[in-house]
């Protein structure tokens, strides 16, 4: 008697496992260089993130306080600094702006007693490794800032004259 039965060879089991093998493969392959990729978007974006912050919270700032005489780039303590002056209920408030020992600081507070304040006084807002600003006298304010990672953002705003 003859069996009906069709004899199955070694290909016949090892093929669908080395399909599988490969298919497994190829897929962590594409897991691995999607979560590299992955990887570098977020660096670059922490990179944009801490230069451009600065950046747009300085001219966010200008923008707010750009009313008559209501902006001024001085010094304090020998650090270029924003002054924000602002009248309330009478009197003279200004917030400063400044780069001091690898942050920018703001502080708000009355105009007449600026003096009193020490550097480092204040809220840190960043770390970064320097932050300069100058007003030329077309009333145009140049800053520009870097981070801790040596990344550069600059930007120049006009401000209103009256």
């Amino acid at each position: 008697m003859q069996s009906n039965k069709k004899r199955t060879g070694p290909i016949e089991f090892v093929f669908p496992i080395l399909l599988f093998l490969i298919f497994t493969l190829a897929a962590l392959f594409i897991i691995l260089f999607a979560a590299q990729i992955y990887q570098k978007i977020v660096d670059r974006s922490a990179i944009n993130y801490n230069a451009n912050t600065v950046i747009s919270y300085v001219s966010e700032k200008i923008r707010q306080g750009d009313t008559n005489d209501g902006i001024e780039v001085d010094a304090f303590h020998d650090c270029d600094a924003l002054l924000l002056h602002k009248d309330i209920e009478g009197v003279d408030y200004v917030t400063y702006i400044y780069f001091y020992d690898g942050k920018l600081y703001e502080v708000l507070t009355e105009s007449e007693r600026a003096s009193e304040l020490a550097p480092g006084t204040g809220t840190a807002i960043m770390e970064v490794s320097d932050f300069t600003i100058t007003e030329d006298d077309n009333h145009l304010i140049s800053f520009a800032c870097t981070d801790t990672a040596g990344n550069t953002s600059d930007a120049m705003i006009a401000v209103a004259t009256e």
